[in-house]
């Protein structure tokens, strides 16, 4: 969910059906699901201040109350609903989801040579001193060796 806020005009953080979506998209996605656009760090506290799903706003009385049923649904009090929403809204956690997600779809189509490192650990490479730099790597066959990595002369 991208939220596109106004904070000049309206604080959507004091009205309930807001409240109730970004709950849900908290719920359905995590962290990953909620982007505030062109919010800084003020912005970004006016909004986690005003989190209040007891006394939010609303234009229909029952949207104010399934707001609230859906916070105690989802988190058991609505203060730790509230606490939830303010604490997504002010740390805004990164998630690298899409990013893995992207670098795998590209790994996938990607064409592996292993062989030139089959004939180097088959003859014997990469037979390094424990501590030394060495690290384990496996081939695509499975087959397990050592490889020894020197420090570059600059």
């Amino acid at each position: 969910m991208v939220v596109v806020t106004d904070l000049p005009r309206c604080n959507p953080a004091t009205r309930a059906w807001c409240l109730r979506e970004w709950g849900a998209a908290l719920r359905h996605g995590g962290a990953d699901a909620l982007h505030l656009m062109r919010v800084g760090p003020a912005q970004a506290q006016a909004l986690a201040t005003a989190v209040d799903v007891v006394s939010a706003k609303a234009a229909v009385g029952a949207d104010a109350k399934a707001a609230r049923d859906e916070a105690m649904k989802m988190c058991g009090t609505t203060g730790v609903f509230d606490s939830m929403v303010k604490l997504t809204l002010v740390l805004r956690p990164i998630s690298y989801r899409v990013d893995l997600e992207h670098l795998n779809r590209r790994a996938r189509s990607t064409k592996w040579r292993f062989e030139p490192l089959e004939v180097w650990g088959a003859l014997g490479g990469g037979k390094g001193e424990k501590g030394r730099g060495t690290e384990i790597w496996r081939t695509s066959t499975g087959a397990v060796d050592q490889v020894q990595f020197e420090p570059l002369e600059v």
